[in-house]
């Protein structure tokens, strides 16, 4: 990030000795007890086991001596054109908003990786939050969707866009009272004073723009912060509905494409249906909303997902505007339990086999899906190339 604050980096850096399995931090505190001005406080952390891993590297459970537990990403600093700078400057732009981005807790190097602490979030992320429970609430919903949009407002008014947002980046802070904190800032990129070319993104969740699907009028060698709120319309659909939009019914991965990440659950990712969002695109149909009336969600809400899901990204709501949309700022009625009990059914069978019966699958360890980037041949996007190989 050209604008980076050196001194701010700087003043998160951790000082830091390295072990067999663990590290050691010195930090500095006032005692007023003991009456010294800058006490020295020394903290071990040791690896107790890997969360996940992903292109980036691995995110690993520490355990300090205190009993304490964080989570650390571990990346590879010898790969050609990463620049860690850029996750940890907007790390550091957000640190004040705790109650909407993982917390940040400071990051450290050594010859070969850099490593970024951030807080240890024990119930997991949306996604396995989804396939224990099915289908949201109304209520349940919106408190997702306004967190997560207030989110996204903070970023885009520093001029941030995340361009990885989906379920995987969502963890729950608290399943009860619903709240949720946006995460991974490996993709993100300062938007103002420079362009957005590199194609990101996670199948499923991305824009048409960045796979070249919109008629040449809406077409642009750069693209926008309205990729997040694409992203978001996704999300909220996924939400309500237990599926993404635009979804190809029968999909079996071979790992033959580059959509073919794979899920911890399962072994599947839902694959977009192109031709039908080409469709889409072009105008020839309209939004799919059979699935999110089928799964009795009100003509408030199934609005607002118009809203976010619209082909043309200047025509996209922004998420100010968004954040004050209808189906936001009213109090919908439960829904009938119904419809959403047998979607909820039909979705674990779906991933767990059609003879498994609708048990919980707890899972709260959060497995990082590597994004999918896509560079056009002969474009290099402007500004830092940092972690867009990640």
């Amino acid at each position: 990030m050209s604008d980076r604050d050196d001194s701010k980096l700087d003043r998160f850096k951790l000082e830091t000795s390295f072990g067999d399995g663990t590290v050691t931090h010195i930090t500095y505190k006032t005692d007023m007890a003991a009456r010294e001005r800058r006490a020295r406080v020394q903290t071990t952390w040791t690896d107790k086991k890997n969360l996940g891993s992903g292109g980036f590297g691995v995110v690993i459970l520490q355990q300090a001596d205190g009993g304490e537990l964080r989570a650390v990403k571990k990346i590879y600093t010898g790969a050609a054109n990463i620049d860690f700078t850029r996750e940890i400057t907007v790390m550091t732009k957000v640190a004040h908003r705790q109650d909407l981005f993982v917390k940040f807790l400071g990051w450290y190097t050594n010859s070969d990786f850099v490593f970024i602490a951030m807080e240890y979030i024990e119930h997991g992320d949306l996604t396995h939050y989804l396939k224990n429970s099915g289908p949201c609430s109304a209520n349940i919903a919106q408190g997702i969707t306004r967190q997560l949009l207030e989110g996204l407002v903070t970023l885009h008014e520093l001029d941030i866009a995340h361009r990885d947002i989906k379920p995987q980046n969502v963890l729950i802070a608290s399943p009860e009272p619903i709240w949720v904190k946006i995460a991974d800032f490996g993709v993100s990129k300062r938007t103002k004073g420079t362009m957005l070319h590199t194609r990101l993104g996670s199948q499923g969740y991305v824009a048409p723009e960045l796979m070249g699907l919109l008629s040449r009028r809406y077409m642009d060698d750069n693209y926008s912060q309205a990729v997040d709120m694409w992203a978001l319309g996704c999300v909220v659909h996924e939400i309500l509905t237990g599926e993404i939009p635009f979804r190809e019914v029968e999909y079996e991965p071979d790992g033959t494409t580059e959509f073919d990440f794979g899920s911890e659950v399962g072994g599947m990712e839902p694959r977009t249906d192109i031709g039908t969002l080409k469709s889409f695109c072009d105008g020839k149909t309209d939004l799919p909303t059979d699935l999110l009336r089928r799964s009795l969600v009100s003509e408030l809400a199934i609005a607002f997902v118009k809203e976010l899901l619209v082909a043309d990204p200047d025509s996209r709501a922004a998420a100010k505007k968004a954040l004050a949309s209808v189906w936001i700022v009213s109090e919908e009625e439960p829904r009938t339990n119904i419809s959403i009990e047998d979607t909820r059914i039909n979705k674990i069978k779906q991933t767990f086999g059609a003879n498994t019966s609708p048990t919980s699958h707890g899972v709260n360890i959060r497995q990082p899906v590597k994004p999918l980037v896509v560079v056009p041949t002969g474009q290099k996007e402007t500004g830092s190339s940092v972690t867009d190989a990640m």
